[in-house]
């Protein structure tokens, strides 16, 4: 139609929109929810430019004077508009536009949109419905035989799989970093996600050790009839690290799904997992209270070797045992301990055992989570890809500026569980070697970073006046000139170094992850993504991913 919207089938009343996607208007297809939408796969010559942004603007305009829409919304709808504009270099008021929002000319991307992306559920979801084919509404990539990326530095020729479907309401990130031959650890999780009440869900697996799994993972696919996307995961080289938590943000960037959850090793999920996601209020994220399985109060108050918490798995067969997972916390009002099986593995508060009301999101998540994905890449530049690489603080960060772009959360209870185990020694807390190890950092680094806060700040303090490394200010980041270690700076104030941290963030950077240029650490994930959801097959997504790391046009173009 006019508006960029082709109506092709109608269920039981409902619409599908395939221009953009998304499950809710299959549940309730609401034709407000258009107004000023322009159709996101359409190649924006001079003369629709002229055409299609004015009409779009101006819709956005009549329907604030008629009452259909508010101010709020109307400025909402005009960003998201703006973002659509800023792909072709093109401004509204050079297109005859007659009303805009006054920050509209700084494209201020920092005001979350309410609603965004359209949710899959409005209350009336129904597990396996049979009815909805997905089959018309996301595409089939029928592999366009593309060669295979070249890692000149690292000498890799890596060639993926290309038939896939893109596109589901949920998609759930997996990053095995642990190795076990038999892959009991990565068979039992994958068991979990094999028997949930609903398949409205794919599979990305970004693999440091995908040289090692990529004959077996097409076949546990097949096993556990799972959509599974196999991805080699390969650090920046350009720069040194301790840690990565660059890997949270590849999901998001790969899956155009609505919503992405975490799945890290030694979690294991109920049934029920998949459906709670979907079941959430339109923009609302969901947060899996950290329910630790282990050790065991009745070893650990009597000082015997911690083993308890094995029962539930201990690769000796290739799922967990249900009946040791304890069905609430060990700690009772009193503060004693509950010291009998199942519950004493229960190694949580007492007020993990409860859901919780829509609240605002905070520093206290522990990144087992569901989150919108528009939310994620536009509203906070994603996880930190600057400060964690020295710091793994990247949960406490993400919930920090989640709560400072005003996003909202549900706490959701005996959905996901951790099993008790211990970290290996290598790249991503891996048991044995990675396909791609880090750079490592140097020594003066490995000096001044060792979490002494009290010694810490005064550490940056002497290598900044030595000229060893740089400060970012308002990114509240400090870079190694030598190796390019980065991590966040440190104060002594007297106040506990992260409470003083969390404070700098919200006075000099916001809600949004940093880039820093300079040194291409902290890609743009708004411009990363909008040049991967273009590429249709998995193989192009994995080129445009890694060739990000180095390419300057991955830290500024799109400048939000």
């Amino acid at each position: 139609g006019a508006d960029g919207r082709e109506v092709v089938e109608e269920f039981s009343g409902t619409y599908i929109d395939p221009t953009t996607g998304d499950m809710e208007a299959y549940f309730n297809f609401d034709p407000d929810e258009y107004i000023g939408h322009v159709h996101p796969d359409i190649e924006f010559d001079e003369e629709l430019r002229k055409i299609e942004f004015p009409r779009a603007a101006n819709e956005i305009k009549e329907a604030l004077k008629s009452g259909k829409i508010n101010e709020k919304q109307a400025e909402e709808r005009l960003l998201r508009l703006q973002k659509r504009l800023d792909t072709v270099e093109d401004d509204l008021s050079e297109l005859g536009v007659d009303w805009q929002p006054s920050w509209s000319s700084k494209t201020n991307y920092d005001i979350p949109i309410e609603g965004e992306p359209a949710s899959y559920n409005d209350g009336n979801f129904k597990p396996k419905d049979k009815d909805f084919d997905y089959e018309l509404y996301w595409s089939f990539d029928k592999s366009l035989n593309l060669p295979a990326h070249q890692f000149r530095k690292l000498g890799v020729t890596t060639k993926l799989n290309s038939d896939h479907k893109f596109g589901y309401p949920v998609s759930v990130s997996m990053t095995p970093a642990f190795w076990d031959d038999d892959q009991l650890l990565l068979k039992s999780q994958l068991k979990c996600l094999s028997d949930q009440t609903v398949d409205y869900f794919d599979v990305w697996m970004f693999d440091s050790h995908y040289e090692k799994r990529k004959d077996i993972v097409p076949e546990l696919a097949d096993r556990y009839s799972l959509d599974i996307k196999h991805v080699p995961y390969i650090p920046a080289i350009h720069i040194s690290k301790k840690h990565d938590c660059s890997i949270f943000n590849a999901a998001f960037v790969y899956s155009p799904s609505p919503m992405n959850v975490r799945l890290s090793c030694w979690r294991f999920v109920t049934p029920t997992f998949i459906e709670t996601i979907m079941s959430a209020p339109r923009g609302v994220n969901v947060d899996f209270y950290f329910l630790n399985v282990g050790p065991d109060y009745g070893e650990t108050t009597k000082g015997l070797v911690e083993s308890n918490h094995k029962r539930v798995f201990d690769f000796d067969r290739e799922e967990i045992d249900w009946s040791f997972i304890p069905e609430r916390s060990a700690s009772l009002p009193d503060g004693s301990k509950i010291l009998e099986l199942p519950n004493s593995l229960g190694n949580w508060p007492e007020e993990f055992d409860t859901d919780s009301e829509i609240m605002d999101a905070h520093h206290g998540m522990c990144g087992n989570i569901a989150w919108n994905r528009e939310q994620w890449i536009y509203d906070l530049n994603g996880t930190n890809e600057v400060i964690t690489n020295a710091s793994h603080w990247e949960d406490m960060d993400f919930g920090n500026r989640a709560r400072l772009a005003g996003h909202r959360i549900i706490r959701r209870t005996r959905q996901m569980y951790r099993l008790h185990h211990m970290y290996g020694s290598y790249q991503h807390r891996s048991n044995v070697e990675t396909d791609y190890p880090y750079i490592f950092n140097c020594s003066r680094c490995d000096w001044t970073y060792n979490e002494d806060f009290d010694k810490m700040a005064l550490k940056l303090i002497e290598r900044r006046d030595l000229g060893e490394i740089e400060f970012f200010e308002d990114c509240v980041a400090w870079v190694c000139k030598h190796c390019l270690l980065s991590g966040p700076i440190i104060k002594d104030t007297g106040e506990h170094p992260i409470v003083q941290y969390f404070n700098d963030v919200e006075e000099y950077n916001g809600a949004r992850s940093p880039v820093i240029k300079k040194y291409k650490i902290g890609r743009n994930l708004p411009v990363l993504v909008e040049k991967i959801d273009k590429e249709i097959t998995l193989q192009g997504k994995f080129d445009v991913f890694n060739d990000s790391w180095e390419n300057e046009y991955y830290y500024g173009g799109l400048q939000l």
